[in-house]
């Protein structure tokens, strides 16, 4: 099957991905993630046509605040899973202009999702030492970890002046 033809729908997703969003429909958009993140997985040059588009809309997703934090999840796993693609999509998402240092502060700003309860300072400290941390920490821990694996140290955080 040739594949190329169906790029051309990618807009059209994007829309309907939007329009659930803008309709408060996170369940159907949610739905509408995870297909894009098998896309992702299984076909990674699928989007290359699209990619800017498709990367910034992912990025907006992940970005905002008012949204679930499945919906943000399900995006961030998206650019991720489009990133680690390296060996059947070389360079692809590298090459994006600040798509590195955007997704990284948006991975880090979920590390920011911890609980403080005053009781902890009082507490002896859990062996695995996991405490107050959301999922959301959780999700953006294992992502940066998957990127620097997937981009290289040097790509995550430039040494660069």
């Amino acid at each position: 099957m040739d594949r190329a033809k169906f790029q051309d729908l990618l807009p059209a997703m994007l829309q309907t991905l939007g329009g659930a969003l803008q309709g408060n429909d996170e369940a159907a958009a949610q739905e509408a993630l995870e297909m894009f993140v098998e896309l992702a997985g299984a076909d990674p040059r699928f989007v290359r046509k699209h990619l800017t588009h498709v990367v910034d809309a992912m990025m907006s997703i992940a970005e905002h605040n008012d949204l679930e934090d499945g919906t943000r999840h399900l995006a961030t796993e998206f650019l991720v899973t489009l990133t680690e693609a390296r060996d059947r999509a070389p360079g692809m998402m590298r090459k994006l202009p600040n798509f590195v240092p955007r997704l990284f502060n948006c991975l880090v700003s979920f590390l920011l999702d911890v609980e403080d309860e005053a009781e902890w300072h009082t507490a002896e400290k859990e062996e695995d030492g996991s405490e107050g941390e959301g999922e959301r920490y959780d999700v953006g821990q294992e992502c940066l970890d998957r990127i620097a694996i997937a981009l290289g140290a040097n790509s995550v955080l430039n040494p660069k002046p």
